[in-house]
């Protein structure tokens, strides 16, 4: 995209503010809270199934929707599609 004049190489090389908290992390946070409680936890990730190919297609349009805040703060918004 830098290449093409879409954004800057600085953009590209610098920092993306994304963190993916441990199971953990987020239990402990809850506990903390105080109005809520852990019944069970379980992660799983319909679109990069293991058993399955990924699906390129579904996985760029969950990485949009959960992610587009971030990206289009850092990038901007002319980027997006």
């Amino acid at each position: 995209m830098a290449k093409e004049g879409l954004t800057s190489e600085a953009l590209v090389d610098s920092n993306f503010p994304v963190y993916i908290p441990y199971p953990k992390e987020i239990a402990k946070l809850v506990e903390k809270n105080n109005f809520f409680s852990i019944e069970s936890m379980k992660f799983s990730d319909p679109v990069l199934n293991v058993d399955e190919p990924v699906k390129i297609h579904s996985l760029s349009l969950h990485m949009r929707a959960t992610m587009e805040g971030l990206i289009t703060k850092h990038f901007g918004s002319d980027i997006m599609d």
